[in-house]
């Protein structure tokens, strides 16, 4: 520094703020976000239902391309979306020996299979959304484990923000915008539960373990903020449980139910992080699990609640990189 300006080969640079810089000689420095992506990690949980160890990795291939983990009844198998070579593939991986097996699914799985899978009771099934061309809105359909035979359950003529399957694997409940539906798999006939509200970005729903009750969340107006509710899964009032003024729940399979049914889990955007709280269904405060991760959601409870399930989006460290000889000549040089 001379005279309080940049020598002739002095990088003046703040990786916080993303600044670029030209140096006296004519290169560039500019700061670029590190590799990463989605990761799916698991966590053991105590009686008390809060974290008692740190998380570890739980899907090892395909670093930063995993995410949407779903827990088969048994607990046997994690099924997941992974990115590999360009497109999405739905993925077993047997939790006990690590096996994986990728299922030869007969329609494609787009972006919106960010939702991710969910399992039949049978343990031979999956449900999933899918985008086909039959026009406007995406598609539910039953997958088979083994060969990836695809049963068309319902196209949606609108979209969808959220989707749950009941345990018995009768019912799918989700949202399409601006109304909160229930759609009977045997007799292929759609309930309105409830309209009028933003069922959207910062939507999603939950249905209990016994049926009975539906938790759901929905966005206040443009912003993160947002509120969760919960209310009987055959229709009928709702009752506030947790409104978040400022700082909205992640989106994106916000919300599980523990399996005693007393208490519901969701992440909580706490800025750098995002928290992992729990709110008790009866009423009362909500309060923190003790874990917390950069881009935390996509959370799935272990069929005996001692150990969650969830996808982090991770980005690497940030990196600087120089351009030189970009810039034309003066004239004469």
């Amino acid at each position: 520094m001379v005279d309080g300006k940049p020598g002739k080969e002095e990088l003046v640079t703040d990786l916080n703020t993303q600044k670029t810089f030209i140096t006296r000689t004519g290169t560039l420095y500019y700061v670029t976000s590190g590799p990463g992506g989605p990761n799916i990690y698991s966590a053991d949980l105590g009686a008390d239902l809060k974290v008692s160890k740190a998380p570890v990795l739980a899907v090892d291939t395909f670093v930063n391309s995993n995410s949407t983990p779903a827990l088969s009844p048994d607990g046997e198998y994690l099924a997941y979306r992974s990115n590999r070579a360009g497109s999405n593939s739905l993925v077993l991986r047997t939790l006990k020996t690590g096996e994986e097996r990728v299922v030869p699914t007969q329609v494609p799985l787009g972006n919106i299979f960010a939702w991710g899978p969910r399992w039949f009771p049978d343990g031979e099934s999956l449900l999933i959304l899918s985008l086909v061309p039959q026009g406007p809105g995406p598609s539910f359909y039953r997958i088979d484990r083994t060969g990836g035979k695809a049963e068309l359950l319902l196209h949606s003529q609108r979209g969808v923000y959220g989707y749950r399957l009941t345990a018995d694997g009768t019912k799918v409940f989700y949202g399409d915008g601006h109304r909160l539906l229930r759609f009977d798999i045997e007799t292929r006939q759609e309930t309105e539960l409830k309209t009028g509200e933003d069922f959207t970005f910062y939507a999603d729903v939950s249905v209990s373990p016994d049926g009975k009750q539906l938790a759901y969340e929905v966005s206040l107006g443009n912003g993160p903020a947002s509120y969760i509710a919960v209310m009987p899964a055959a229709g009928g009032p709702a009752r506030e449980l947790f409104r978040s003024p400022w700082e909205g729940v992640s989106r994106f399979n916000a919300l599980v139910w523990t399996p005693d049914q007393k208490y519901l889990m969701f992440p909580k955007d706490g800025g750098a992080a995002n928290v992992l709280w729990r709110v008790p269904v009866a009423g009362g405060p909500a309060e923190q699990t003790g874990l917390s991760m950069p881009g935390l959601w996509d959370v799935q409870l272990y069929p005996d609640g001692r150990r969650i399930f969830f996808t982090a989006n991770e980005s690497g460290p940030n990196e600087v990189w120089a351009l030189e000889n970009f810039l034309p000549k003066a004239p004469g040089k």
